[in-house]
């Protein structure tokens, strides 16, 4: 009786060692027949490997899951962060206010010029020239009124805006009545104005949907 059990068994294991399949390695893709259904390498050499691989694998999860923590705390602390709020809306501002003065000259058929020194722009870079500077007259830093196009490096930086120049490019542009009035705007509204992160969140959003407009504005128009 005990010896037709162990023929049994015996008969099992090897029933289960021909049913077992060969398998690839995980490790360097060797064809190998496993000792096991359980098993993934031909050797222990490639279990070693496989086990660093695992652990390696986990590293990099788990910093992964540590940089995606980080970021979520970033931007929650930018939400907070006013002078990153204002840096990243006067770039957004910044950008609309150059496309919309393009725009301009566009439907007039005319070549942009610079507001100070009224030459086109040449080998230099469209800015957005502020007659009020930023940092001096924080409520119209996100005005349009006080925001035209300029020669980046020789009149808004080189000159320091060119102010002189300036005053003269409005009344040359918009006439005797119009650029007065807007010098006149420019100069009265000189009291601070204390920007929340809300509102500067807000204003930006609708900053970014112009630019959009006005990039696929022109890009179809050069379709």
């Amino acid at each position: 009786m005990v010896s037709s059990i162990h023929v049994s068994q015996t008969s099992l294991k090897r029933l289960m060692k021909k049913s077992i399949k060969t398998k690839i390695c995980k490790v360097c893709g060797t064809e190998f027949k496993p000792q096991n259904s359980f098993q993934k390498v031909c050797s222990a050499v490639c279990a070693l490997t496989l086990v660093r691989q695992q652990k390696s694998k986990e590293k990099r999860q788990k910093q992964k899951a540590f940089k995606r923590k980080c970021n979520v705390e970033k931007r929650e602390f930018n939400k907070r962060d006013i002078r990153w709020q204002h840096k990243q809306t006067q770039k957004a501002f910044n950008k609309m206010r150059v496309l919309q003065e393009l725009e301009w000259f566009r439907q007039r058929g005319l070549e942009p010029t610079c507001i100070s020194c009224g030459k086109p722009k040449g080998n230099d870079q469209w800015a957005c020239g502020h007659k009020k500077t930023q940092g001096g007259n924080s409520r119209l830093r996100y005005d349009e009124k006080n925001t035209f196009l300029q020669h980046n490096y020789s009149c808004n930086m080189q000159k320091s805006g060119d102010i002189e120049g300036y005053e003269k490019g409005l009344i040359e542009r918009f006439g005797e009545e119009e650029g007065k009035a807007l010098i006149e705007y420019q100069n009265s509204n000189t009291h601070d104005k204390k920007w929340t992160c809300e509102e500067l969140e807000e204003m930006r959003k609708k900053f970014n949907v112009e630019i959009r407009r006005l990039e696929k504005q022109m890009q179809d128009i050069a379709a």
